[in-house]
């Protein structure tokens, strides 16, 4: 007897089980996978592990989520796989954590790590303070403390004074554990400019605990007021809860960076896989990658040997470009649509020869472009992952052959594979895919 549950799986790709899954029309089997939701590896057709095929370099320690939405942390040069994002209802394993760009946290102290009772910790103050505030041990962050504050018709918010630089785009972002108030919980104040922003989470808008975040850029050199909590700019009723803040030079929100008596910066992270592991074929190639990824223009996947031979797979403010460049001559397609925001899932594919490039996106093919006369040589060159790009990878993978459009639709589609299946006849071991939900 088998019980057998189909349906879209909450994880894109399929349940591992040999090579099958990572194949197309059922055969085709890549020489290159990495998929990193699962920790299979393979090169050459042959099994390996994550350090086998990919070379990974992060000159500190960084910050992922666990399977329970806990931050945790890892050290320096260690892979952040197993990152998880909430789709709503649970924590779901996304695979590898990728953020090429290193981010500063300028706010000092955003662990609240000496805070106690309602005494707010050092750097910070509690505005107005005719609320109640209190500090304990945080849910999400081990080492965390989080705070509540609460009023009737009152004020209790932190603040921290912070410089900044005219032109330069920053982002406020916090954890929100609960609102219940009508007033401002994020605000931005420019003490001299008389600059102003905010983010009003209020009762109506707080969709479950998050980050929560808003982005702006000053006109001027300033020193701006961070102000976060109850009544921010008049006396409000209710409840804010929250902890984590951290403000960074950037567009979009990267991962939590804990700081103490001073800013920290998180370094960037470099994944490389080395030319002698890739399947390079001067006649033909398929590559797709899946995964989810914060803002927009982001160029996934860079096989580089110089400026004029090259193969990328990029992501624009609103669609996709797969290039292919031999000796300066360029050929590409775009299409496809694509919306920026945060936590925003691809899955793309491009096929690349001497003759062609084509892609799809989704499990939708563009149009082919028939203009190429060759293929760039790049047979002892290595591929970056995750290039320019924050976000997470699910897979990669690489076919030293041409699959055609059907197969590169088919490679980008979502999977309709079981995301449970179970056995009791004996004739098969029973497993549980992680991550699979009713």
């Amino acid at each position: 007897m088998a019980l057998i549950v189909k349906g879209r799986s909450s994880l894109k790709g399929s349940t591992v089980i040999g090579n099958r899954p990572y194949a197309i029309d059922g055969y085709i089997n890549p020489e290159l996978v990495a998929d990193f939701k699962r920790s299979y590896y393979r090169k050459s057709s042959a099994k390996t592990n994550f350090s086998g095929l990919i070379n990974f370099s992060r000159a500190s320690s960084a910050t992922y989520r666990d399977r329970d939405g806990v931050i945790q942390t890892v050290g320096s040069g260690v892979a952040r796989t197993g990152h998880h994002i909430s789709n709503g209802y649970t924590f779901v394993n996304e695979g590898i954590f990728v953020e090429s760009e290193a981010r500063t946290n300028f706010l000092t102290y955003s662990t609240y790590e000496d805070a106690s009772g309602s005494t707010p910790p050092t750097d910070w103050a509690i505005g107005f303070n005719t609320g109640t505030t209190t500090f304990s041990n945080s849910t999400i962050i081990s080492g965390n403390k989080q705070v509540e504050q609460t009023g009737t018709s009152q004020r209790a918010y932190l603040y921290q004074s912070v410089g900044v630089t005219a032109g330069t785009t920053y982002t406020l972002s916090v954890y929100v554990h609960e609102v219940t108030s009508t007033n401002t919980t994020l605000i931005i104040t420019g003490l001299s400019s008389g600059w102003t922003g905010s983010n009003r989470i209020n009762d109506n808008q707080f969709s479950g605990p998050g980050i929560y975040s808003v982005t702006f850029t000053p006109a001027a050199n300033d020193t701006i007021q961070i102000r976060i909590g109850l009544g921010c700019t008049s006396n409000t009723t209710g409840t804010v809860a929250h902890e984590a803040p951290q403000l960074e030079a950037g567009a979009t929100v990267s991962s939590y960076i804990p700081t103490s008596a001073s800013s920290v910066t998180r370094a960037a992270d470099v994944l490389t896989i080395p030319s002698a592991n890739l399947p390079y074929s001067s006649s033909s190639m398929s590559i797709q990658v899946d995964g989810v990824v914060n803002g927009e223009n982001h160029v996934v996947t860079r096989w580089f040997a110089d400026s004029s031979n090259y193969i990328t797979q990029s992501i624009n403010s609103s669609n996709y470009t797969f290039s292919q460049s031999n000796s300066g001559v360029i050929d590409e397609v775009t299409g496809g649509s694509f919306f920026s925001g945060t936590d925003v899932p691809y899955d793309i594919a491009s096929r690349n020869g001497s003759s062609f490039i084509n892609a799809a996106i989704d499990g939708v093919a563009l149009t082919e472009n028939s203009t190429p006369t060759a293929l760039p040589d790049l047979s002892t060159s290595d591929l970056s992952l995750g290039y320019d790009y924050m976000g997470t990878i699910g897979q990669f993978r690489i076919w030293a052959l041409d699959l055609g459009d059907i197969g590169i639709s088919e490679a980008t589609q979502p999977s309709l594979v079981p995301s449970l299946n179970l056995t009791f006849d004996g004739t098969r071991n029973s497993f549980i895919v992680e991550g699979w939900s009713e």
